[in-house]
């Protein structure tokens, strides 16, 4: 009964995830929620113990992911671009790998180079369309990202958030933070990357940049599992032989920005962190220093030079 919880309760579901193998920061997320849903009883008319809703929660893990380095990054990008030399899967190969081969195929590697040197969330990429993106100008604009939610959720109930519906369980919603509304200058090898693949891209009825072959959105996990084929083809793993994490190509943005002795306020312009708070004009008036930034850590990608068609 929700009257009779206690403290020992929540502990002994703390160690229970714990022997389960979860991480501290898992363990706050369901302390959190469970918080929230007791919040929702007592506005019910349940009573709940003082002490539950006093307790305190455990402390987010420190985070473990780290930053493609730039050869690895240099010879994902290489790989992405050169498909036509990609040695065939043998005919034993297990139906996953097959699958998760085809999908790193299907994707453009234009894709990729949006994460790694534009420093783009999953979602930003996976959302972006034809009408964000300037050629002539040279610049990028990204305000919104794809969301993928289940028909038990309430499309309705965000507080305000407007999310505009695609297709089955797929809308497009605003950024993860109101600082990751930003406008992201191209790099001539992007620039010439995205005016090649625009005419190659599968057409799709949501204008989708990156989208798959029937025009449909991709989905987070098919494009993680592109993600780690594409390690495979290029022969880049962690040191302990491990996949990088899609987002951990965002972080090789910030080392390399970083690195090149790029401002801190163009790096988090760039980025779209919520460090410093920056409107859309702002960043357009930063806007060359941001382009000249970037094409400064190009080359260490590899980029020296437009795409090969």
């Amino acid at each position: 009964r929700l009257a009779d919880l206690t403290v020992t309760d929540l502990r002994k579901m703390e160690a229970g995830m714990r022997q389960a193998g979860r991480s501290t920061t898992s363990i706050r997320y369901v302390r959190l929620i469970l918080h929230r849903v007791l919040k929702a009883a007592i506005v019910e008319g349940h009573r709940i113990p003082d002490s539950v809703m006093l307790a305190p929660k455990p402390k987010a893990a420190a985070s473990t992911r780290e930053a493609v380095p730039a050869a690895d990054a240099a010879a994902l990008l290489k790989a992405a671009t050169e498909k036509d030399t990609w040695t065939p899967l043998p005919d034993s190969t297990s139906l996953p790998t097959q699958r998760a081969r085809r999908l790193a195929a299907e994707q453009d590697a234009s894709r990729w180079v949006a994460a790694l040197l534009q420093g783009m969330r999953q979602g930003e990429c996976l959302g972006l369309t034809w009408d964000r993106i300037d050629l002539d100008a040279g610049t990028l604009t990204v305000d919104r990202q794809l969301v993928e939610m289940t028909a038990a959720e309430d499309v309705n109930g965000t507080d305000g958030v407007v999310y505009e519906h695609l297709v089955d369980g797929y809308y497009l919603g605003p950024t993860k933070t109101k600082a990751g509304s930003r406008v992201l200058p191209l790099v001539p090898w992007m620039a010439a990357a995205l005016a090649a693949w625009r005419d190659q891209c599968p057409t799709s009825p949501y204008g989708l940049v990156w989208p798959r072959p029937d025009g449909s959105p991709w989905s987070k996990k098919s494009d993680r599992l592109a993600w780690r084929a594409l390690q495979d083809v290029a022969g880049v793993h962690k040191e302990d032989g491990g996949y990088y994490l899609v987002h951990e190509a965002r972080h090789s943005t910030a080392t390399l920005l970083m690195a090149a002795g790029v401002p801190a306020t163009v790096v988090i312009a760039i980025m779209g962190h919520t460090a410093i708070t920056t409107s859309m004009g702002y960043q357009h008036a930063d806007l060359d220093q941001a382009r000249q930034a970037l094409e400064a850590v190009a080359p260490r990608l590899g980029l020296t030079s437009t795409p090969t068609p």
